[in-house]
């Protein structure tokens, strides 16, 4: 006798969609701090809302901690003063090429800009040069006097200056390569007047900063955050801080999260747009820099709200 057979029917268990983004892929557009991803040909009514979860990160952790972009840490002010007047000679700026330095790379950036300058002026100002040196136990920069030229019968001395390259952003002191230094907010820092000694070294008044950036944060446009939390004020679309390693040990950094970021609450779609709109923002706001050729990708899970 044949019996019926009922068909099987499948339910499927997991109705979400991952999304593997990478900004550097050809289903991207933008740059690799300011990206957009077609939601073109994924399998979901674009008519329902989402939840939305950041399931794994990766990004490069060696960005440029010294850069010029808005806060100016690659830059300090400085002035040349005439030693026995003290009449003011010049004013300008040093700058140190963009990039991640550890204390050693720093010292030697930093007295080849000032030599540079002082062999330039030599025939105005002596062309004296300077060594600076990082102190790992004391944990402060200082620099040296290595000869002292009479112009003229005169001595000429450099001042760098925390007042004006130590600029102020949002009201917030702390910017510049003067911060970097270990300078003191709103001074001027005198190198050696004389290269004999004692007289030949100055030490930096505070420790250095070089890691001025600690964080950067990945944002979306186009979500409802649940409970409005958010690191930048400027926006409560962020999905994933993201921690930075400027030790120079490894180049990449791989985090890995599971399910909603507890830090900044839970967050859906009520539409689902043809493209997610993402950008790497700095704690002011700003895009924050990447270096060039530096890809992030995100996996991102969508389920759909019934």
């Amino acid at each position: 006798m044949q019996r019926n057979v009922r068909p099987l029917i499948t339910t499927p268990l997991n109705k979400a969609s991952y999304l593997f983004i990478n900004s550097e892929s050809e289903s991207v557009q933008g740059t690799n701090n300011n990206f957009s991803y077609s939601l073109d040909k994924l399998p979901q009514p674009k008519n329902i809302a989402f939840n939305f979860y950041v399931k794994e990160v990766f990004y490069p952790s060696n960005v440029h901690q010294l850069q010029s972009k808005h806060y100016n840490y690659n830059k300090i002010g400085f002035r040349v003063r005439e030693n026995s007047t003290g009449n003011i000679m010049v004013t300008a700026n040093f700058q140190i090429d963009e990039g991640t330095y550890d204390t050693s790379q720093l010292c030697t950036a930093v007295a080849a800009q000032i030599n540079a300058y002082s062999t330039s002026t030599s025939g105005l100002y002596g062309g004296d040069q300077y060594t600076v040196n990082y102190n790992q136990i004391t944990n402060h920069f200082s620099f040296t006097r290595l000869s002292t030229t009479l112009v003229l019968g005169q001595a000429y001395s450099i001042e760098l200056l925390a007042n004006d390259a130590f600029a102020k952003y949002q009201n917030v002191p702390g910017f510049g390569l003067a911060y970097v230094l270990g300078l003191s907010y709103n001074s001027t820092f005198g190198l050696p007047s004389s290269h004999t000694v004692p007289l030949n070294i100055t030490i930096c008044p505070n420790p250095p900063n070089l890691t001025p950036f600690q964080y950067f944060y990945i944002s979306c446009t186009g979500l409802a955050n649940m409970n409005l939390c958010s690191d930048v004020e400027s926006t409560s679309s962020i999905i994933y801080r993201c921690p930075l390693s400027l030790s120079g040990v490894g180049r990449y950094s791989h985090l890995v999260i599971q399910e909603a970021n507890p830090e900044y609450g839970q967050y859906y779609l009520p539409t689902l747009n043809n493209r997610l709109n993402f950008q790497l923002l700095d704690q002011y706001g700003n895009l924050f820099e990447m270096a060039e050729n530096s890809a992030v990708d995100l996996t991102i899970k969508l389920v759909p709200i019934e």
